[in-house]
Order: C-alpha cells, then structure tokens, then sequence
C-alpha cells in the first residue's frame, strides 16, 4: 500500500491490554524485524478514563464544594504530557506502557511531520488520517477514543460502536475537538480472505457474526485446540472428562478435550436441554462459548510467526497464567481451600501463584520463567468442581431434589395415583386368580368382583 499509493501505513495494535509486558515486547521485535511501524493501544482501557473524567466533571457541576477538592485530584493524578518520539527508543511504540490517548495523538502528528505530510486545501487544511482493518477490531471505538467522547455525553462528534461486527455502514469523517489540523476517517470493515485460513477463524477472531454461524462444530474445536483444559475448568466450574485415545503415550500429557466433550458438559451443568428431544442443547450452548472467546473470557493471544521452541512455549505459558489471573472462580475457591475457617491466608508459593483478579485494563506483570505450580493444575483437574456444578447456582440444591412426576407438592404426591404400576395387582392379573376393575355405565359407577 506504501508503495502503490504512496500512503504511510501504521499498525496500531488494539486490544494489547491483554498482553503482558512480554509478550509485546515480542511482537515489538518482530515487527522491527519485518520493517512495519507499530504502536500498542487499548482503546477500551482509554474510553474508561474518558468516562470518569465526565462523570467526575459532572459530580463537581452539581456539587460546587466538592470542586477545588476535585481539581486538586485530578492535577495529582494527571496523565504526564507525551515524551518526545526520540525518548521512546527502548519502548517501541508503548510495548513496556501502552499509549495514552494523549500520546497516540502526538505519535500520529510527529509521524505526518516525519514523513512531510502536509495539510491538503481539498480536505479545508487537514491531514487527514484513515483506519482501515478486519471488523470488530476496534475501528470506531479508536475513533471515538480519540475524539476524546464519553459514552454517556450528549451534543459531540461520536460514531456507533457495537460487540457484533458489521455496525460501520459507511465512511464518516470527523475533526478531532482542540486540533484543527487533524481529521479522522472511519469506514466498514474489510475482509481480506488471503489472510484467513477458514471460516472457523473468522468466526474466532470476531470477524464473520456469531448469530450468523450455521456449523459450530470447527469453531468451539479451533477452541478447544487453544485454550487449555485447565482453563475451561476453571472458567466454567465443571471437570471435561479425560479421554486417552488408543495408542497415546501415557508419559505424554492427555489429549485436548474434543468439541463435543465441551459442549456436552457445558450443557450438563446449565442444564441446557433441546426442547422436544431431550438431548443436549449443543448450538445453543455453542454460542456461548464462542462468545466468552470473542470477548477475551477465553483468553488466547497469539505468538509471532517466527517464534519457536521454548520462546512459543514461554508465550503460550504467559497467556496462561494471564488466563489463570483474571479467573475469578478459581481465585476464591483457591483461597477457601487455603483459608477454610476465614482468617488471612496463608502466604505460600502455591497461593502466590494465583494472582488476584484482575480487569482487562491492568497490566499484568509475570514472570514466564517461572514454572507454573503443578498443585494449581491438579487442584483444577480435581478439587471441588463436581460439587459446584451440582450444588451451584440459583437452582443448586432444589434442582437436585427434583423428581420426575413433577414440581408442585412432589413431596406428599402419590407416585401410582390409578394403581396401574403397583406390582400386587399385577401378580394378580398375570396369575389369573382374581379381576377386578370398574365399570362406568349411564353415569352411575358399578363396582364387581
């Protein structure tokens, strides 16, 4: 594109808050390598700020008291002003600390100073500046961030931003509030097949909409293959069953679970049943699941392609216990464990290797070359998952309880109210020693023997 149409192209990573330090750095590298300029944002991290630095001005609007106090906050914990691009030479382009909205605004106009690009008279003397990517990337909501728009503010520039992709019909231009010179384009989604290997990719990657999926059985096993089993235990508080296919070698580890084996358990433990036949529910539940992994719940992050051996290994790890981190179930069901009578906890490696939750904004700081604790994992394969699929939830023990013939006063209910089922009767009748039965005749009931 650079060379063709002579525009300058930057890759602005979206989302990297769901990296570690780490692993940007890794991807840093390989970007430097192939000559691709890059920069590591988080637009979700940034409109939250955005957020309550409105909802702050407002609460000091409406109480005039509270106001000096609130500038006093705020200058404290102002963001500092962006450092010069030339003081970011070991932090290529916010792989040790993402950018700031701030910051990116500042990086975008030293790059069109950098390359001589000037303000054009046909767009009334702006640069102008175009996103172009897959959809549900985060296009509109970069947009948005950089117009500096809370989500909840009236009266200012702001475009429609939506989970599903496809919401950006049509290509709007926008002047950024406090830069004249600067103009921000918004367009659709492009789909570029070259880059995608199968529909079951698109369909992970949040390209292609969930509601619009007719086969979900390459998908949740695309899943399957990427997240671990621990994971999946953990998130969803049951035990996938451990199937060792023949010929498998029994010092190797076990074998990812299978779609169906996910599914099936999943739908188990919701109680997620087709209604009519009675079998499992496995689309419903399907949509589900590939919803957790397109909103990150199911964390993956993928590895650069030159990355081999034990440097995938250590980012693979890394994500792992990102995963492990941010799953709040396996946290405080960790911390009973640790703690059954609700004192303090008790400092030990095991306990330290669980970090507390945290919010998809934090940036988590792991060491990969640590070896992940092997009692964590056992304690997911094991522990208490069965009990909390059976006793969990709102319906919990009464669910458990519940019997066939039916809700209302089961208790107390006759189970064989005609007598068809009672085995004394029918020994009679199969013997042939006696009859019985009644007969209805002109409304007037005749009993015989």
């Amino acid at each position: 594109v650079e060379e063709e149409m002579g525009k300058k192209m930057i890759i602005v990573i979206n989302k990297s808050d769901y990296l570690t330090p780490k692993q940007r750095r890794k991807w840093a590298e390989y970007f430097v390598k192939e000559n691709i300029e890059c920069v590591f944002f988080s637009a979700w991290e940034e409109q939250r700020k955005v957020d309550e630095r409105y909802r702050s001005q407002n609460a000091a609007e409406e109480n005039p008291e509270e106001e000096e106090n609130l500038e006093e906050e705020s200058s404290s914990a102002a963001m500092p002003p962006a450092p010069p691009q030339e003081e970011r030479v070991n932090d290529v382009g916010g792989a040790e600390h993402l950018l700031s909205r701030e910051e990116l605004l500042q990086y975008l106009k030293s790059t069109a100073i950098k390359h001589n690009i000037a303000p054009s008279e046909r767009c009334n003397n702006t640069v102008q500046y175009g996103t172009v990517g897959f959809p549900n990337v985060g296009k509109s909501s970069l947009i948005n961030v950089l117009l500096g728009s809370a989500t909840s503010q009236h009266g200012v520039n702001r475009v429609a931003v939506a989970s599903q992709p496809g919401k950006t019909k049509h290509f709007q231009t926008l002047f950024v509030p406090g830069e004249p010179d600067m103009m921000l384009c918004d367009c659709p989604g492009l789909v570029f097949p070259s880059f995608v290997s199968s529909t079951a990719d698109m369909i992970a990657a949040g390209v292609y909409p969930i509601a619009q999926m007719r086969n979900h059985w390459p998908v949740v096993g695309l899943i399957c293959q990427r997240i671990a089993r621990e994971v999946l235990n953990g998130t969803y508080g049951f035990k996938l069953p451990i199937v060792i296919p023949e010929g498998h070698d029994p010092e190797a580890l076990p074998p990812p679970p299978t779609a169906e084996e996910l599914l099936t358990e999943y739908c188990r433990a919701r109680s997620i049943i087709a209604a009519g036949s009675g079998v499992p529910d496995w689309q419903r539940a399907s949509r589900v699941v590939v919803k957790d992994y397109v909103e990150g719940k199911l964390l993956f992050n993928h590895p650069p392609p030159d990355a081999e051996g034990k440097e995938k290994s250590g980012f693979i790890k890394d994500t792992l216990m990102t995963s492990l981190a941010k799953t709040e179930r396996l946290k405080d069901r960790w911390e009973e464990l640790q703690n059954p009578e609700g004192g303090k906890a008790p400092t030990s490696p095991s306990a330290s290797s669980v970090p507390a939750p945290v919010s998809p904004g934090d940036a988590i700081q792991l060491d990969s070359d640590d070896e992940i604790d092997l009692d964590i994992l056992d304690f997911m394969n094991g522990g208490n998952a069965e009990e909390d699929v059976i006793t969990g939830g709102k319906r919990g023990k009464a669910h458990k309880k519940m019997h066939k013939w039916g809700k209302k006063g089961r208790k107390q209910r006759n189970k064989d109210p005609y007598g068809c089922h009672d085995d004394g009767l029918n020994e009679i009748l199969a013997n042939g020693e006696g009859k019985a039965g009644v007969s209805v005749s002109g409304g007037k009931k005749n009993s015989r023997t």
